[in-house]
């Protein structure tokens, strides 16, 4: 477990026993719950001093009998402990003592740490989130109010209950912040629950985050409550802000026997009833339904429970069932297509408000989430001697060569089919179009007919989505296209291409293979093409000289 956050402020308790005095701390960040015992023998308790609820440890040094409380700084990389062993810098910081003990159990508690300057051993109230010592002399003190809750437990060690159910017993508590001293504040604060009087006492806590709260349950009764929490309610403390002394909450609760409709958990599903897979996140066009789990609680009567399915303020579909109390799941008879960009799907129960609950503020819940863009990629275009996979690529046809178009694309970012238009275009003349609707995965297509080509410089390009129907995550890559020559035909041997192969135009080739004249002499008679000519060459020649050019 990692002690951090910037500087964690710790928080022990003095505990007075016959022969020690007993330090401890409790703290939960992460889920797990570190206490921290220090044990000082009687002879050591000079270096201690407690008043009343508060207490201060220091180093054995030799200091005077009262200084100032000096500050105990844990850093952020404070590092990792096994349960039982003291985190090295406790273990310096408090050497002189007889022992400093660590445990730690799976117990979860809220438990916040804020940054802060400089952290004390103190305990003005149970347990405290943080120490933030800011101020000093002369510094003006301010006492706000933050937030007054409800709480299972007190010490804030259970969870917190917006509504509380009629006869459910729960602890008042307030988040409290003292700021713009370094000494401790005389603090009086007082709960109040519907106009009366709940708990009233009064600590000394210094400047920080605080979180107080009543040692006795309040049983809910039904009706409309308010629980307001006042600080310094008798002005004793001169602040620089008088107005932020108080922080309240209200809810109703029901009647002891009332019906509770709770809407637990809204969710996607491949398949109507739940019968599919959830999906956190639906790619586009994929196929979901929307479901809900809920819970009824009461006397046992079925209850007529409206119930509607909303897409980004859009009602999906809306029906009303009359459950007996118990858990359930409900859905949308109809699918929907995720469509791209960010989606919230929210649940209401009793949208009417036919039903008189316990709790009203718990009918309506919601999941959101957001769906990437397809993308149509167009990655290569190319000449093939046959339609589909048969045949070979031509990088350059012949005059007179028939070849087909082809296209090798991507489609990304979807689970269902998308509608994709595609055309080939042959030096920028459509040549074929058509549509069909693919889903993600790697394909290859192509025109039905054959071109025939003709001399000269020629570019075939593939346009996918030229419609634009496709709102794509990249819009740029929807075109690929490949460019050639088709040459004329040569004759083979006519150096002079004057259409046919004469005596001299074969002396010349024997020359050029014999090495007495340089291939350039006669291009033509290099009919293979491999740059030479040779004896080949100049059969193939004679043959030409005797049958013409073609």
């Amino acid at each position: 477990m990692v002690l951090g956050l910037a500087t964690l402020a710790l928080v022990a308790h003095a505990a007075r026993a016959a022969a020690s005095d007993t330090w401890t701390r409790t703290v939960r960040p992460g889920g797990e719950t570190w206490t921290y015992r220090f044990v000082v023998t009687e002879a050591d308790t000079s270096d201690a001093h407690a008043v009343g609820a508060e207490a201060a440890v220091r180093s054995r040094a030799a200091l005077p009998k009262n200084p100032p409380i000096p500050p105990l700084v844990i850093p952020a990389n404070a590092g990792i402990h096994a349960a039982g062993t003291p985190p090295p810098h406790l273990d310096t910081r408090f050497r002189g003592y007889d022992g400093v003990e660590c445990s730690r159990s799976a117990t979860a508690e809220r438990f916040e740490a804020k940054p802060s300057s400089a952290a004390v051993w103190r305990q003005p109230d149970g347990p405290v989130p943080s120490s933030n010592l800011t101020g000093g002399a002369g510094a003006a003190v301010d006492i706000e109010a933050q937030r007054a809750y409800l709480n299972s437990e007190p010490a804030g060690s259970g969870t917190d209950v917006s509504v509380p159910s009629s006869g459910q017993r729960v602890y008042f508590h307030l988040d409290y912040r003292v700021a713009g001293t370094a000494e401790p504040v005389a603090l009086s604060r007082r709960a109040v629950i519907d106009g009366e009087t709940f708990c009233s006492f009064t600590g000394s806590p210094a400047a920080g985050d605080y979180f107080t709260w009543c040692a006795d349950a309040w049983v809910a009764t039904p009706g409309l409550h308010t629980l307001r929490w006042d600080l310094d309610f008798d002005d004793a403390v001169p602040e620089t802000d008088e107005t932020n002394n108080t922080a309240a909450t209200t809810w109703t609760s029901g009647p002891i026997d009332a019906v509770d409709i709770e809407a637990q958990r809204a969710y996607l599903n491949t398949q109507p009833g739940a019968a599919g897979m959830d999906v956190a996140a639906p790619a586009v066009a994929q196929l979901v339904y929307f479901h809900l789990d809920f819970r009824v609680a009461g006397p046992g009567d079925p209850v007529a429970v409206s119930r509607r399915a909303v897409l980004d303020g859009e009602t999906v579909c809306s029906f009303t069932g009359s459950p007996t109390p118990g858990d359930y799941f409900t859905w949308c008879l109809d699918p929907w297509g995720a469509t791209a960009g960010a989606h919230t799907l929210q649940w209401d129960l009793d949208f009417d408000d036919d039903v008189v609950e316990a709790n009203e503020a718990n009918n309506s819940t919601s999941t959101h989430w957001s769906a990437g863009a397809p993308d149509v990629e167009a990655q290569r275009a190319y000449l093939h001697t046959q339609a589909g996979s048969a045949g070979m690529d031509v990088a350059a046809p012949a005059v007179g060569e028939r070849v087909y178009f082809h296209l090798d694309f991507r489609v990304s970012g979807t689970a269902g089919p998308v509608e994709v238009s595609r055309r080939a275009l042959i030096d920028d003349q459509t040549f074929c179009s058509f549509t069909a609707s693919p889903a993600a995965g790697e394909y290859f297509t192509w025109c039905l007919d054959p071109w025939e080509a003709t001399v000269g410089m020629h570019t075939l390009r593939w346009d996918l989505d030229f419609d634009d129907a496709v709102p794509e995550a990249d819009e740029a890559n929807n075109s690929a296209a490949t460019s050639w020559t088709t040459s004329p035909e040569i004759c083979a041997g006519d150096c002079d291409g004057n259409g046919g192969v004469a005596v001299n135009e074969l002396v010349t080739m024997v020359n050029v293979a014999l090495g007495d004249a340089s291939p350039a002499a006669c291009p033509a008679g290099d009919a293979d093409g491999d740059g030479e000519i040779a004896i080949s060459d100049i059969i193939v020649a004679v043959g030409t000289a005797l049958t013409g050019c073609v």
